[in-house]
């Protein structure tokens, strides 16, 4: 039996969100890649910062030393 055009609109609307979804999908697959990539390389460690850390803590170096170091080190945190 023929329905009219409810049913071709709802197969329409079918059709058109799979790709949709698909899209948003893929979008936030990319985001959570970024997201991970950019926390992986905020969190390395660098041993040249915990020795600098070391000398300062043992009073080795000022603070002045300390900041200056650091920064050359590129830890500007």
């Amino acid at each position: 039996m023929y329905r009219g055009f409810g049913n071709m609109l709802s197969s329409m609307l079918i059709v058109w969100m799979i790709p949709i979804v698909l899209i948003v999908i893929i979008i936030i697959g990319v985001i959570m890649i970024a997201n991970n990539k950019q926390n992986h390389t905020k969190n390395r460690h660098n041993p040249a910062l915990d020795i600098l850390n070391e000398r300062f803590a043992k009073g080795e170096i000022d603070e002045e030393e300390y900041l200056k170091k650091k920064k050359v080190i590129g830890d500007d945190k």
